[in-house]
């Protein structure tokens, strides 16, 4: 962050509850008043709720919600603040977002932006291990962007909200830019703004997760909250039973394979949302 070029930046750290010396470290680089100390950990959304609560970062025209694991370019931001603001013909914009490489390896593309299918699950136009190559170094608008290193806009957040606190770090992102897409928003990713990332997230080390519960089943989880936010309520009155009659499908079939920890995850997954449903909505 000392390397940005881009010269007008206030920063704020948020500790969620770390056992090591985060929190020491912290304070010697921007100073106990800069620095946001939470009993948790409560995960990302939590540390970006309490970020926001502080008039520094609420009065901001522009917030840059960084990950503790990504490693911005120095011009990363400045172009951010460009593609946000300062592009001839792409107005109302929301969110930016990154082109997201591998920290060790930074010729390997991690994430350029996300669509998702009509049921909820993200999706990436990248195949495993694609190499940069500069096939994606232009301003493309898209659904999603990583969440590792975002830039919102004041109007986007005050219309759509923060990050839903329920949902995995992984999958936080993909709600909000539907919400602020929504809003009339557009959600675009900056190719000339680069950060390393080390995909921490991958291991749940940004967000606690019970020990019960698969990846597949946060995924899951996650993309019926999404799917039930986002939709109108004509769309889900034909999506909501597509969606259960395929995901009948999916379970006859791990049953049948005796793969009963997924299936478990499945029904766990629906139960939550349905007993989640009056927040939800």
């Amino acid at each position: 962050l000392a390397a940005q070029t881009y010269p007008r930046m206030a920063v704020l750290g948020v500790d969620d509850g770390s056992a090591d010396d985060s929190r020491e470290i912290l304070e010697q680089a921007l100073g106990e008043r800069r620095v946001i100390g939470l009993a948790g950990p409560h995960g990302m959304a939590s540390a970006f709720r309490e970020a926001m609560e502080q008039p520094a970062a609420s009065e901001a025209d522009l917030v840059l919600v960084l990950h503790d694991d990504a490693a911005l370019d120095p011009d990363a931001v400045q172009r951010l603040v460009e593609a946000a603001v300062g592009i001839p013909g792409l107005d109302r914009v929301g969110v930016v977002g990154c082109k997201v490489v591998d920290w060790d390896q930074p010729r390997r593309l991690l994430d350029v932006g996300r669509s998702a299918d009509i049921f909820g699950h993200a999706y990436t136009p990248l195949q495993p291990d694609e190499i940069d190559q500069g096939q994606f170094d232009r301003v493309l608008e898209v659904l999603s962007v990583s969440p590792a290193a975002m830039l919102i806009s004041r109007e986007a957040w005050k219309r759509a909200g923060l990050l839903d606190e329920r949902l995995a770090a992984d999958h936080q992102g993909l709600d909000l830019c539907w919400r602020v897409r929504l809003a009339g928003l557009r959600v675009v990713m900056m190719p000339l703004a680069r950060t390393r990332h080390r995909e921490a997230s991958r291991s749940g080390t940004h967000a606690p997760r019970s020990g019960r519960h698969s990846v597949r089943y946060e995924e899951d989880r996650a993309a019926t909250a999404t799917m039930f936010k986002n939709y109108s309520l004509l769309s889900l009155l034909w999506v909501t039973p597509l969606a259960l009659l395929l995901g009948s499908i999916r379970l006859l079939f791990l049953l049948l394979a005796r793969r009963f920890e997924e299936a478990y995850d499945l029904l766990s997954a629906w139960g939550w949302n349905v007993a989640h449903l009056g927040g939800t909505f």
